[in-house]
């Protein structure tokens, strides 16, 4: 059985469900997931997990995300994206690359953000984006967020497109950046293309087209999470670990793997002086 983590470039042409669906059946296996869904418009990074790996999903460092947007100018959309409807129109001024930098290192820092109508946030047991679509009255509380990067890569004046890299902390939305950025410009603007390029520390360098996806680019469940130590078990401490009890080690990290013969076993999460199981793992 396969079971590890893929770094795949998700296209534009696909949703990141869709990009779930098309790995079950390219490699032929059970159980997968994925890390931070993308807008069906957006392209680039998406973390999958496959079989046992979907137990530790949460455990993948994802506390910051970078991303390269466009922005364009003169319009707004309701789901401030490209595939929305347009809702505003304004003026565009007359801009510099200079002024534009400005207004992005404005951004720079911790603040507070409203997320878009069209987003997955829930009011009253129900999606933000399923209110809006049902043309509700969608009135979402503005949330802290860092902009911990951001830097202007193009300022295309004729197509009135400005393009950017940030880097953002969790929860961030970046179309509702491009909202911001635009206001602060003194017009209105959508995204027309985003593309994530990182997320924690795993970038899109050695990531995979879904459709060429093979069983040898999964990567291991301890090899995809470094920064989580492993430990190879044996004797009281085999057995209590087999048997998912808690366990008395020497180590002070977080979370540890737990291994036997190189058998990864569990991951065990530390909780005052000892370790209590997180999750265990089959294995052949």
């Amino acid at each position: 059985m396969i079971n590890g983590f893929l770094t795949i470039v998700k296209e534009r042409e696909f949703t990141s469900r869709d990009v779930d669906s098309l790995i079950k059946r390219e490699l032929d296996v059970k159980k997968d997931g994925h890390l931070g869904t993308l807008d069906p418009f957006a392209t680039g990074l998406l973390i999958v997990a496959i079989n046992e790996a979907t137990k530790v999903l949460s455990l993948v460092n994802d506390d910051t995300k970078e991303y390269e947007a466009v922005l364009k100018l003169g319009e707004e959309t309701d789901t401030l994206d490209c595939t929305g409807k347009v809702i505003k129109e304004s003026s565009i001024p007359n801009l510099s690359p200079e002024e534009i930098q400005n207004v992005l290192l404005s951004f720079k820092g911790k603040s507070n953000q409203t997320p878009p109508i069209f987003s997955a946030k829930h009011i009253d047991g129900r999606r933000a984006y399923s209110l809006a679509r049902g043309g509700d009255a969608v009135n979402l509380p503005p949330l802290p967020i860092e902009i911990l990067d951001i830097s202007l890569m193009e300022y295309n004046s004729s197509a009135q497109e400005v393009s950017f890299r940030v880097s953002v902390s969790k929860g961030t939305y970046i179309r509702a950046l491009g909202r911001d950025i635009a206001s602060k410009l003194n017009t209105v603007g959508y995204l027309s293309r985003l593309r994530r390029t990182r997320i924690g520390n795993i970038d899109l360098s050695k990531a995979v087209k879904v459709r060429e996806v093979k069983p040898q680019d999964v990567i291991s469940i301890s090899d995809f999470l470094p920064y989580i130590p492993s430990l190879e078990v044996k004797d009281k401490s085999l057995f209590a670990v087999l048997n998912g009890n808690p366990v008395h080690l020497n180590e002070t990290a977080p979370f540890i793997f737990l291994k036997s013969s190189n058998v990864l076993l569990s991951v065990y999460q530390r909780k005052d002086n000892e370790y209590i199981s997180y999750r265990g793992f089959k294995h052949e």
